[in-house]
């Protein structure tokens, strides 16, 4: 019992955020970065991670607005479970994988998409509209 107790110690990363903060966190700061190659010794701590990226909104793209708003329809690929939409850093809606969701943008500017899964993966994109 006290060897497993020391292996998980040695496999806790230290010094990170959250991973559902981490599209809010500047890249070099990041789990990826900040965390080194994983020990074979901690191999069984591992989750299988489904990458999760925003397929219907393309980064730094940027949109004509239109008469009435803008509608936008929000799709990612990828990911586990529930889906949890952000727009500017704030919370917008929550979607089954299946469910389509649709946003309607009324103010001209730059928005910050972000989604995230049950399990924490997550993207990122911007874009204008103009």
């Amino acid at each position: 019992m006290t060897r497993f107790i020391k292996y998980t110690m040695m496999c806790m990363a230290a010094n990170t955020v959250p991973i559902a903060l981490e599209p809010w966190v500047e890249k070099n700061q990041r789990r990826a970065a900040l965390l080194g190659n994983i020990s074979e010794r901690c191999q069984h701590f591992i989750v299988a991670v489904n990458k999760i990226s925003i397929n219907s909104v393309f980064d730094n793209s940027v949109y004509k607005y239109q008469q009435g708003g803008l509608s936008l329809r929000l799709s990612a690929q990828g990911g586990s479970g529930k889906k949890f939409w952000y727009l500017n850093g704030r919370y917008f809606t929550q979607r089954s994988a299946l469910l389509p969701c649709v946003m309607k943008i009324v103010e001209l500017g730059s928005y910050q998409l972000c989604v995230d899964d049950e399990h924490g993966n997550s993207d990122l994109v911007t874009c204008d509209v103009e």
